[in-house]
């Protein structure tokens, strides 16, 4: 998912063009020091990183997201997932046991240096700055003000059609559910009442990104009992990175299979 940079160009020095890099003359200084609390919950999304005397900008490599919780961080790249523990010392986060799960990678990537070595968080409005050594890298923010006024938020969702052919079969009283809650956390499950003989339930982050889009960030799931075959069917919803309103509904985009899920109030 291709995102635009928000980086002042009134900050560099030659801009190249393509892939190349951009010779900066002075990276911006001007944010206050963040708790990592303040930012946790949040899905941030790379954006400009100062490396060397150069800049490389968002578009040239591949999409990287980061999210902070209050004893861990977490993302991904095109290449790999990532976790670490942290500890703060001396104002600084010091992450440990950093484990990274690699795939197939595709294109270039950012890397995750930066991460596994002590670093400092900055944060001015939208943008996150990570501090590692003489390197600054900038995360743009989903989403960082007050959700909890939307009308969508905290409340149940229900399945009410999708493009996918064994979602749309399941019975009107055995349909996932959703919830977006004020935390930025998102549920969705299924057949988890008292009368289920399985229940499903996968969880993720969800924010707002550029030009109102709400974005989705899918962290994992668990399913219990028996339905493994109509788990797996729900399972899909959890594919989804975007969401949408429309109307009355809540909209969920899945980018790869170019599918949507559509959820209505009950």
């Amino acid at each position: 998912m291709p995102r635009p940079s928000l980086l002042t160009l009134a900050a560099l020095g030659t801009l190249l063009t393509g892939c190349d890099l951009v010779s900066v003359v002075d990276p911006p200084s001007d944010e206050r020091s963040a708790d990592p609390v303040a930012v946790a919950r949040i899905i941030w999304t790379f954006d400009t990183a100062y490396r060397g005397g150069a800049v490389t900008m968002a578009e040239d490599v591949a999409v990287h997201h980061l999210v902070f919780d209050t004893t861990a961080f977490y993302g991904d790249d095109a290449c790999r997932d990532f976790y670490a523990a942290y500890t703060m010392q001396a104002g600084r986060i010091v992450p440990a046991d950093f484990l990274i799960q690699t795939g197939t990678c595709c294109g270039e990537t950012l890397g995750v240096d930066h991460l596994d070595q002590a670093f400092t968080l900055r944060i001015d409005q939208h943008l996150l700055t990570i501090t590692a050594g003489t390197d600054v890298y900038r995360y743009r923010s989903a989403y960082r003000e007050p959700v909890s006024a939307r009308s969508w938020v905290d409340q149940p969702w229900r399945l009410h059609t999708s493009d996918d052919e064994e979602l749309r079969a399941l019975e009107a009283a055995d349909v996932p559910s959703l919830r977006l809650g004020a935390d930025r956390t998102y549920a969705i499950t299924w057949n988890c009442t008292d009368e289920g003989t399985s229940c499903s339930a996968f969880t993720g982050l969800w924010g707002l990104g550029e030009q109102g889009a709400l974005q989705l960030y899918g962290q994992g799931g668990r399913t219990s009992g028996g339905g493994a075959a109509a788990a797996a069917t729900v399972a899909k919803l959890h594919q989804a990175t975007r969401l949408r309103t429309e109307g009355q509904e809540l909209v969920l985009v899945d980018e790869v299979d170019a599918i949507t899920h559509r959820f209505r109030h009950p």
